[in-house]
């Protein structure tokens, strides 16, 4: 995109007057209440700074479904499916995607999994299945 004469000008113009205010600033003449204005906002902007530094740098907390953290819901599994031997887990599984074609995991036959990875897919696919996600 070309700029115009008229906008380069206008740019130039603007840079001007900003470096003569710069400079006209540099020696004007201050009183002590122009000082303490000048010193609360110079504080009041470097505190609000301060707290969006500290909201960015803040991990945002994961909420699931139920407003539980991520952390915690990710282990939570249910006794039915902690007391499955790792046969059963792997025939749940299978019949979960049966049942629900869309539903599938990038290890299909489940057996590269160890068992607890095994128990986590098989409680994630039982609740996707179940609609227990969304409520």
């Amino acid at each position: 995109m070309t700029i115009s004469i008229r906008d380069r000008r206008l740019n130039c113009f603007e840079a001007l007057h900003i470096a003569l205010a710069t400079e006209e600033a540099k020696y004007m003449t201050t009183t002590p209440e122009m000082e303490r204005s000048v010193e609360s906002l110079y504080a009041f902007g470097q505190q609000k700074l301060a707290q969006l530094r500290t909201a960015q740098a803040a991990p945002a907390p994961a909420v699931f479904a139920r407003g539980t953290d991520l952390r915690e819901r990710r282990f939570t599994i249910r006794t039915e499916i902690l007391a499955m031997t790792r046969a059963e887990l792997l025939v749940r599984l299978a019949v979960l995607c049966g049942s629900h074609p869309l539903l599938s995991y990038p290890d299909r036959d489940g057996e590269a999994l160890s068992d607890p990875a095994l128990r986590q897919l098989v409680e994630n696919a039982t609740r996707i299945t179940s609609g227990d996600v969304a409520d």
